[in-house]
Formats: C-alpha cells, sequence, structure tokens
C-alpha cells in the first residue's frame, strides 16, 4: 500500500512536474542567496563569495536532476518527451505521415468492423441480470404443452423458466401489410430475465392466462415507440392492431434489451395466451406435436449446468407420460445461453472467424508497407541519428525515439480506423436485410472491442517499428558520420528491406489466392441453376390467418383469377411454401397408397412438400 501511494504521489508529480521544477530552483535560488550573503558579510568579495556559495551548494542542473529522479516518474518524462520529438519529425515529413496513416487505419478499421460483428454476435452477452445463469434447452423448438409441465415445475427444477416463439406480425388496420418482428413470450418472461419496462410495466402471469384482467395487452420496444409513437410519455393505455387483433400497450422496453433472439429485432412482445385470439381454431395451445416455443431457463445460484440437466433429466419421462401422444422427441438438453439464442451465430460464426483470419493477414501487409516506409526513412536519417551516437546519446533512446513515431502513427491509425468500424460494420449488417428478414444487431462499442482496437494498435506498433529500430541498432557513429552522403544501395547489412518485402509477397500471394477461389465459389454459385426462371417472376405473400378455414380456398381462387386478368400477367399459381426463402413442410412418416402408416423413426430422411393450385410448375 506504501508502494502505491508513493507511486501515486510520483505520477501526480510527474503530470504536474513543470511547477514542482519551478519551486525547486526557487528553493535552490533563494539558498545561493543566503550562503552568498553570509560570505559576503565575512569579507569575502561579491564575486568570489558567490563561486564558493555555488561549490558548496553543487551544480544547480544536477540538484535539479536528482530532485527530478527521486520525486517523478523518469521513464513517463521520457515517454513525454519522445512522443513530443516524434510529433515535430512526423510533422515535417506529411506525405509518410499520411499514408502510414490511412494504412494503418484501413487495416485495423477492417478487422476492428469484422470483430465488431463476432462480438455482437458470438461473445457479448445479453443485457440481462446475470445472463451465465442462462441455460437454453437445444434439440429444436417445443410444444406448449411441454412448457406447461416445464413452467409447472420451474422453482422446483431450476430459478425459473421461460418460453418464447419469434413471430412476424401484422400491425395493419387493413389494405397492405404491415410486417413487424416480435414474439410470443410466457408471463414471467422479463421477470425471469431480469429487465424492467423503461416505461409503464412488463407482462405478468396473469397477462398469460385465459382470464387476463387487462385484456389483450403488448409491450413494444424502445426503437418501435420512438419510429411509430414519437416517443410520446403517453404511449402507454394506447392500442394497436396484431393481426386484425387491438392490445393495449403496457410498457416500453429498455433501449438496450433487444429480447433473446440475437441477430433479430423484436419490436411487439405479446402473451403466449394470446395465440389462441390472434389463429383462433387453429390454435398450436392445445396440440402436442406443434414444436414452436423456445425454452430458456435460469439456473440457481451455485447450481451447476451438468447438475441442471441431471435434475431436467429425471423429471423428463414424468413430463412426456402426462403430456401423451406416441411420437418419440429428442431429449431436452441444456446448453449455455449468456450470449442468447441465434439462427444467425450458426450460419456466420464459422464464416466471420475466417474473415477475422482473412483481414489480419491484410493488417500483416499494411503493417509491413509502414514498415518498410518507416525502415527507408530511418536509413536516411542516418547522419542525424549517427551525430546524435556520436554526441553520447544511447542506442535504446534513439531507438525509443524512432519507435515513438510508430506509436504515434498506429495509435493514431487505430482512432481513425475505430471509426471506420463504426460505419463499416452497419453497412455490412444492412446488406444482410432482406425483404422478409431485418438483421439487427448491437454494434456498440464495448471493452472487447476497446480492447481488440488497443492490441490492434500495438501490434501494428511492434511490427511497423521494428524494422526502423533494428537499423538503429546497426549504426556505428564514425560510419554513419563518414558515409553521410552516400547513398543506401548496396548495403548489405540493411536486410532487413529485403525481408520485409519478401513478407508482404507471400501474406498478399496467400490472400490472393484467397480471394480469387471466393471469386470463383460465388461466381459459380450464382451459375447454378435454380429450376425455374426467376427474371419476370414476382412473389406476394398472402396472409390467410384471419380468414375461416372454409373461406380460404375460395378467397385464393378469387385472387388468382383477379391476379391473371391483370395486363403483362402470362400465369399465375398459388403454394403454401414460398420459393427460396427458407421455408419448409416435411415429415418423416409419410404414407404412399392406402398402405399404413408406418413406425416413426428419427433416423429417416424428412421428405420436403409444398401444396400448390394448378398451373404452379407453369407458372
Amino acid at each position: 500500500m506504501k508502494a502505491l501511494r508513493r507511486f501515486a504521489r510520483r505520477l501526480v508529480a510527474s503530470v504536474l512536474g513543470h511547477r514542482d521544477e519551478e519551486r525547486v530552483r526557487e528553493e535552490l535560488t533563494e539558498h545561493l542567496t543566503l550562503l552568498t550573503d553570509e560570505y559576503v558579510h565575512a569579507g569575502v568579495p561579491i564575486e568570489e563569495a558567490r563561486r564558493r556559495a555555488k561549490l558548496k551548494l553543487g551544480v544547480f542542473d544536477a540538484t535539479t536532476e536528482a530532485h527530478r529522479d527521486e520525486q517523478r516518474l523518469r521513464w513517463l518524462e521520457d515517454l513525454g518527451s519522445d512522443l513530443r520529438y516524434g510529433l515535430r519529425t512526423l510533422r515535417r515529413t506529411p506525405g509518410f505521415t499520411v499514408i502510414a496513416i490511412v494504412t494503418l487505419a484501413l487495416g485495423i478499421g477492417a478487422n476492428t468492423a469484422v470483430f465488431s460483428l463476432l462480438n455482437s454476435l458470438v461473445l457479448r452477452p445479453l443485457p440481462v441480470r446475470d445472463p451465465d445463469r442462462l441455460a437454453l434447452i437445444t434439440n429444436g423448438a417445443w410444444s406448449y404443452p411441454l412448457w406447461e409441465q416445464i413452467r409447472a415445475r420451474e422453482n422446483e427444477l431450476f430459478d425459473g423458466a421461460l418460453a418464447w416463439s419469434a413471430q412476424r406480425f401484422d400491425l395493419s388496420e387493413g389494405g397492405l401489410a404491415a410486417p413487424v418482428d416480435g414474439a410470443y413470450v410466457s408471463g414471467r418472461f422479463f421477470d425471469v430475465l431480469g429487465v424492467s419496462a423503461e416505461r409503464g410495466r412488463a407482462l405478468t402471469p396473469a397477462d398469460d392466462s385465459a382470464s387476463a384482467p387487462d385484456g389483450p395487452v403488448a409491450v413494444i420496444s424502445h426503437r418501435y415507440w420512438r419510429a411509430h409513437f414519437g416517443g410520446a410519455d403517453d404511449v402507454v393505455g394506447r392500442r394497436i392492431i396484431v393481426q386484425r387483433v387491438p392490445f393495449t400497450v403496457v410498457g416500453v422496453m429498455p433501449a438496450a434489451f433487444f429480447g433473446v433472439d440475437v441477430g433479430q429485432t423484436t419490436d411487439v412482445i405479446v402473451p403466449i395466451r394470446a395465440e389462441s385470439i390472434i389463429r383462433g381454431s387453429e390454435t398450436w395451445l392445445r396440440s402436442a406435436g406443434a414444436s414452436w416455443l423456445e425454452i430458456m431457463v435460469r439456473l440457481k445460484p451455485g447450481q451447476s449446468l451438468d447438475r441442471a440437466n441431471d435434475v431436467l433429466r429425471g423429471a423428463e419421462p414424468t413430463m412426456r407420460a402426462a403430456i401423451g401422444g406416441n411420437r418419440p422427441t429428442d431429449p431436452l438438453i441444456l446448453v449455455p445461453a449468456a450470449a442468447g439464442k441465434s439462427d444467425l451465430r450458426t450460419t456466420f460464426e464459422t464464416p466471420l472467424v475466417a474473415m477475422v483470419v482473412a483481414v489480419g493477414l491484410v493488417l500483416l501487409v499494411a503493417c509491413a508497407n509502414v514498415a518498410g516506409l518507416a525502415f527507408e526513412r530511418a536509413v536516411a536519417r542516418r547522419h542525424e541519428l549517427g551525430v546524435r551516437l556520436a554526441l553520447g546519446g544511447s542506442r535504446a533512446r534513439l531507438a525509443r525515439l524512432v519507435f515513438s513515431e510508430s506509436l504515434i502513427v498506429a495509435v493514431t491509425g487505430a482512432m481513425l480506423g475505430l471509426a471506420f468500424a463504426v460505419w463499416s460494420s452497419a453497412l455490412l449488417v444492412q446488406r444482410l436485410n432482406t425483404w422478409r428478414n431485418t438483421i439487427s444487431l448491437d454494434l456498440g462499442i464495448d471493452w472487447r472491442v476497446l480492447a481488440f482496437t488497443t492490441m490492434l494498435a500495438c501490434v501494428s506498433a511492434v511490427v511497423a517499428g521494428l524494422a526502423p529500430v533494428l537499423g538503429v541498432k546497426r549504426v556505428a557513429p564514425s560510419e554513419a558520420l563518414r558515409n553521410a552522403g552516400r547513398t543506401i544501395t548496396g548495403d548489405r547489412r540493411f536486410i532487413v528491406r529485403g525481408t520485409l518485402v519478401v513478407a508482404q509477397i507471400a501474406v498478399s500471394l496467400v490472400l490472393v489466392t484467397a480471394a480469387g477461389l471466393f471469386l470463383r465459389t460465388f461466381a459459380s454459385l450464382n451459375q447454378l441453376p435454380l429450376g425455374f426462371a426467376p427474371a419476370p417472376l414476382l412473389l406476394a405473400e398472402l396472409d390467410l390467418q384471419r380468414t375461416p378455414p372454409e373461406a380460404r380456398g375460395p378467397l385464393v381462387e378469387r385472387l388468382r383469377d383477379a391476379v391473371t386478368t391483370i395486363p403483362g400477367v402470362n400465369a399465375v399459381a398459388v403454394s403454401t411454401v414460398r420459393p427460396l426463402t427458407g421455408g419448409g413442410w416435411g415429415d418423416r412418416q409419410v404414407v404412399i397408397g392406402d398402405g399404413p402408416m408406418g413406425r416413426y423413426d428419427r433416423s429417416q430422411p424428412i421428405l420436403w412438400m409444398n401444396a400448390t393450385t394448378p398451373g404452379w410448375f407453369r407458372t
């Protein structure tokens, strides 16, 4: 503790050193005057008295220097001096400075942009209470009857449980659809996550019941509140239309909370029990075969994931028996869910890691370029460095002077690269958006991104500054002075230059080869036959949830006949599964003809199906 206080005192003295140095000089001057006066009163002539006083007190500069070493952090002051010198030197060569900073800024910015995507998608935990205690029941989605069994035992098995199902709601009151990403959630969804509403209240178990006291209610996101309600203070109590059903807004989520599906926006959240109001007779609430809910649990304090899996497996047979049904399902397995759930993560985690490696090699090439420029600059300054060595300067101090320039360039490039990364990462996310899926990632700068950028700046400074530092180590004072006017051609001692060129060519060759393979794969994918002609094809989506089942067939026929009469339309067809949209309808139990239904076998491949109107293939 005493050493820490001394370090803090010396740090303050180093920052405010000019004041302390002035005080020491004033005290020395005062002592010199007093001692001189004593000699004069003793009969010594004034000039001799002053000389004797100086001899007794010692040299002012040496005394001040000794005091400075005792009271301050000398290495910190030397660093500040080196950085000031580096700034002055870089200002004298603006061309080199601009090229080096821009080169490193692009390299560091590209790395930070890709890492920001990886961080937001894979590394960043959910903005909830104790995210490390969250676990997800994996192996697919689950039915509502199974969720009821888990909910009845949540306090016995865990510290809480929640369920949700990501949906795309239509919030229009009629006419053109207004699709919004939302979710059905369980009553304790916000309570288990530890998230409180910014305005109003969150959903409660009472809202997720058959006799909800406030009727159909909804919680909206902070973004949706700003975009569609203008941030109105009286948003609580207003009405929104979800799938033609009126809901009352009871709360607004915090700005930092986006749900538990990373990569998706969740603008409107309604209770799971509202699904029966929206879907009517086609509700999934009573179906043990409809798998549509994701289930997450919060572990008890001190409860390990293995222990939680043990208690879940112990209760699973009882829950299965209570549900009934003869179709076997996958076992319930808990996996860590501190970073939430994300289908986007499953798709892009490996490509993002590959991109991190690729842009890392790009940064290495950029550092090698800057190192080459800095090395040539150091060689051109051999005369100056030789003079400093001849005057008594140490090689270590000269190496620090040269390295300080690389440090300034790297830090400046990192700051510009960070700004570039914020813009470019948002642009990359926008490019992933489609008409149906809106990608939303929290790309805010957190400590991981700052630490990564700082690491890149340090690595860039070391790599870019190593070559000129090695050049300084090889300079001989006499030779530098003697050969001040010679060119650097043929100087065998400076072999670093050739090494840098070879390294740049080798890494660039790897990058060019990888880029060529990527472009070839991309071109091949673009040339793959789709099985149909996409150019003149127009796709429209019909939402028939609010239409009675018996009226859907005639309605579709009328719509198809009406579209057929539009000028320029050659053919019209309707299908249950939309082409190339990622949807599917499949089963492992399919009977052809009048044969008996076979035994459900999970090892059998899924037979994918589609239901269409006549003329679908021609269309």
